[in-house]
């Protein structure tokens, strides 16, 4: 679609980071480190997307977001502006991501 209207293509990943500041400083070393093989994950998601559209000829921007589940998605979509933004067609990240008002479709 997005080759079709020669649009941008973002393609976002949201990380669920952990907060670093709780416990002893093991506790926060050891968060620190799922924190970073979380952010390693979503890079490999985005190499991922990247190496699909690697034929696509026009701009794409890839980006790893910090956020929780379709809240987080959600507000990446509203910090990255798109026009369009595609969901599954189904299922529970569909429900909590797409509200009445916001796109969604008439039930």
């Amino acid at each position: 679609m997005a080759t079709e209207y020669d649009a941008l293509l973002s393609v976002a990943t949201v990380v669920s980071h952990q907060d670093p500041e709780v416990g002893c400083v093991q506790c926060g070393i050891s968060v620190a480190r799922w924190n970073q093989t979380l952010d390693e994950v979503a890079q490999e998601r985005l190499d991922e997307a990247r190496s699909a559209l690697a034929a696509r000829q026009a701009e794409t921007g890839f980006f790893a977001v910090p956020g929780r589940g379709a809240n987080g998605f959600r507000e990446a979509a509203r910090s990255l502006g798109p026009d369009l933004v595609l969901v599954p067609s189904h299922g529970a990240f569909r429900r909590r991501f797409v509200r009445r008002g916001e796109g969604s479709p008439p039930a």
